[in-house]
């Protein structure tokens, strides 16, 4: 009974710690998940009240409906600041239910209350948000406003505008909400926020709003009373250059050049100085534009760039551009060609471990699907000023030294596609366009978010991939695509250098494989070309051209990977086991393991500490393959050698993925202590091919790579994780912080292994309650 309460008690605080921490998400760029869609990213970095841990938070618009830009919901995504690719969904912070009845002011000065009803088709959905934390007040704000308020009651006169953009600011105690207690603030949208390291005459921080009228589409700015975090303070409004009557309050940038001011304004101070990030459109008049994709900036050393106050706003330059980069079409030679869907672009930037990067985000061809962009950037100050350097749009997002290219990663990571508009552009899937939307985290998902709409003369580059110093010796590189193929062609690979700077010039590409598409099968399936390794060094963009005869969709593709296809390599003994008082076991894999039917290990154990028990063959029973003779162990040496043979005549092994051979048992013997260290070295493994006349082939051996010929290990009392002689929750929260729903396959598995309590593959809540049972 009292073990059973135990149990009990275990699983209601793991089920309270496994709610606290979602699964998590990692990606490059776009940096999460290809079915979330949070574009406006205001990107802050605050302390998480629950562990203490700097993580940087993303708050923006969210594309959950079906049609149409932002919905009617704000939802957080966050990653510690040491590992930014490490991003956790923190769960929805604000709904635009919570505005309904809330009082605003209208243009004519009455106060009124805001009516919500989605399902009217009202529009009331909520825009770009901006969240602050306040030190003195200790709270967290969000900026909140909402779009799409028409046939306002009573209706404006005749020739007004007739939409409201109602602007609030709710609070929480947490920067991850939920957000509560709507107070008006002013009628605008896009609101940009800065509490200020500049103090008022109370000693409390200066606050300063930025934000747009719809009207006019100019940046206006003001200071907020920092105690309600609402009231603009008199005599503070700064107007835009271009007002008139204002002088000598026409401070703020305008549509006109150099700034193009649009939209989408996010402030930031660095130092002294005022940093304001905005969307760019160049435009001939006040409505008409000619494209609003770059993410321009301008500083001041004063928030409203008033020279009364120090300095003017002067413009900076452009970060980023969404549209990517201008290039020669490749059959036409027409200059001006982008390389990307260009579309509206709003965010903001951040400092995360010594590095600058702007949030932004990039449309995807499907109607309104925006993705979370992130591209590094080198802020530096020359004789005082700040510098920024325009550049690329990349794959990369924070992971800045370049993909792994022998990680799958997803076709949908491409930077550069050509077309890059119109009924042949290449098409970004995140989510079917119809009822079913889900942004749920934790929904089954079928994996499969393609690149769709191939066709002949389609491009896919990624920028970049890094393939370190490169692959020595024997063996190929293949690219492996998974896809989904629609009719015959063929694809071209290409491999290009990096540019030095956004102005280079475009770099050449060097064709390095081809790829055939035969246009068969209705089902996911990869087809894979050998690819010139030789030029596969160092950071490299790959490019993707699409060739065939068919005027429509050629293929859809889902993921891509380099793979090595090299001589067999072994994994030195891995523990499976490390409990001194049960068996300790021993698992020997080899990937790249082909066209041989008997192969032989050699490897050392510590005879000193372990006793041999026995060995058992991991392969599956369709392998047909047993012992030749039992395995040998000598108890002096510790000297282990093992034969393993394919019974059908004529079958080879043939493991390209990394495969468990086998698993060699020892007995810890009666002087091994707690903590002890244990060894197993790998020596040799050697294979060859028994032909069908018993003639041997030639012996061949596997790479060993002196760094993982050997494995110390460390014993410790079953389940007792942290080595502190008692198994009890702080075991329990191993699992729970860092490898809970850990599977065989994972990147971080070896790690999870130890874990999985019942050796089923899996770590999850069934492991953790049999760990409860030993609790001491």
């Amino acid at each position: 009974m009292k073990k059973q309460s135990r149990l009990l008690i275990a699983l209601v605080l793991v089920t309270m710690l496994v709610g606290l921490f979602p699964l998590n998400a990692s990606a490059a760029n776009p940096f999460l998940p290809l079915w979330e869609r949070v574009p406006d990213g205001e990107p802050r970095v605050f302390t998480d009240p629950e562990t203490g841990e700097e993580r940087l938070y993303v708050y923006g618009s969210h594309d959950s409906r079906i049609s149409g830009y932002c919905g009617p919901d704000h939802v957080v995504w966050s990653a510690p600041v040491n590992d930014p690719n490490n991003w956790r969904y923190d769960g929805e912070a604000f709904h635009v239910d919570q505005l309904n009845g809330a009082n605003y002011v209208d243009r004519d000065g009455v106060t009124k209350q805001l009516i919500v009803d989605v399902d009217a088709n009202l529009r009331v959905m909520l825009y770009a948000p901006d969240v602050v934390y306040h030190p003195e007040n200790k709270k967290y704000y969000m900026y909140v406003f909402v779009d799409g308020m028409w046939h306002v009651n009573p209706d404006p006169p005749a020739g007004l505008n007739r939409r409201r953009h109602p602007m609030f600011v709710v609070s929480s105690d947490s920067p991850a909400g939920p957000f509560r207690d709507p107070k008006f603030v002013t009628l605008a949208f896009d609101p940009a926020v800065l509490v200020d390291t500049a103090k008022n005459e109370d000693g409390k921080s200066r606050v300063y709003l930025y934000y747009t009228p719809e009207e006019t589409r100019n940046l206006y700015a003001c200071e907020l009373d920092p105690d309600d975090m609402a009231t603009i303070l008199p005599d503070t409004l700064h107007y835009p250059l271009l007002e008139t009557g204002q002088a000598p309050k026409n401070t703020m940038p305008d549509w006109v050049a150099p700034f193009h001011m649009f939209e989408g304004s996010s402030i930031r101070k660095v130092g002294d100085t005022y940093l304001l990030a905005y969307c760019r459109a160049v435009r001939a008049t006040q409505t008409a534009t000619t494209g609003i994709s770059e993410i321009g900036w301008a500083y001041s050393d004063n928030p409203f760039g008033d020279p009364a106050q120090g300095s003017p706003w002067t413009f900076g330059g452009v970060v980023v551009d969404n549209r990517g980069e201008q290039v020669a079409d490749p059959y036409t030679g027409a200059l001006g060609t982008y390389t990307f869907t260009g579309g509206n672009v709003h965010g903001g930037m951040a400092e995360v471990n010594g590095q600058w990067y702007q949030i932004f985000h990039r449309s995807t061809n499907i109607s309104s699907k925006r993705q979370a962009m992130a591209e590094p950037f080198n802020l530096r100050f020359v004789d005082g000023k700040p510098v920024i350097d325009q550049v690329e749009l990349t794959s990369q997002g924070f992971e800045i030294d370049g993909l792994d290219p022998f990680k799958e990663q997803y076709a949908g990571y491409a930077c550069y596609i050509l077309p890059a508009s119109g009924a042949a552009s290449p098409q970004f899937f995140s989510q079917n366009n119809d009822a079913s939307l889900n942004f749920d985290p934790n929904a089954p998902r079928n994996d499969w978010y393609p690149v769709m709409n191939i066709r002949n003369r389609s491009w896919l580059g990624y920028k970049y991939f890094n393939f370190g110093a490169g692959v020595a010796g024997a063996g190929q590189i293949k690219l492996v695509l998974t896809l989904l193929e629609k009719a015959a062609g063929t694809v071209n690979i290409y491999v290009g250098d990096p540019k030095t700077k956004f102005s280079d010039p475009e770099q050449p590409k060097t064709l390095i494989g081809t790829m055939e598409l035969n246009g068969a099968g209705s089902a996911a399936h990869t087809v894979a070309a050998i690819v010139d390794k030789e030029k596969l060094v160092g950071k490299k963009g790959i490019y993707l051209e699409f060739l065939s005869e068919r005027s429509g969709e050629i293929c859809q593709i889902n993921k891509l990977q380099f793979k090595l296809d090299a001589v067999a390599g072994i994994t030195a003994p891995e523990v499976l086991d490390t409990v001194n008082d049960e068996t300790i076991s021993y698992g020997v894999s080899v990937s790249n393991l082909a066209d041989t039917n008997l192969f032989e290990i050699t490897a050392k154990f510590d005879s000193e500490n372990l006793a041999y028990e026995d060995s058992v063959l991991e392969l599956p029973d369709s392998d047909n393959a047993q012992f030749l003779g039992a395995p040998a162990y000598d108890p002096d040496t510790g000297v282990y050698k093992a034969t393993v043979v394919k019974l059908q005549q004529g079958a080879l092994f043939d493991y390209s993925e990394l495969t468990k051979l086998l698993t060699v048992n020892f007995t810890p013997k009666a002087a091994i202590a707690d903590a002890a260290e244990v060894s197993a070295e790998l020596l040799s493994f050697e294979y060859q091919q028994i032909q069908e006349d018993g003639v041997d082939a030639a012996p061949a051996y596997a790479a060993l790579e002196p760094s993982r010929a050997a494995t110390a290990v460390t014993t410790h009392k079953r389940f007792d994780f942290n080595n502190d002689g008692k198994i009890n929750m702080s075991d329990i929260s191993l699992i729970v912080y860092n490898y809970y729903l850990s599977k065989t396959g994972d990147d971080g598995w070896d790690r999870a292994r130890p874990f999985d309590a019942n050796r089923d593959g899996f770590v999850n809540v069934v492991d953790i309650l049999i760990i409860c049972s030993y609790f001491n």
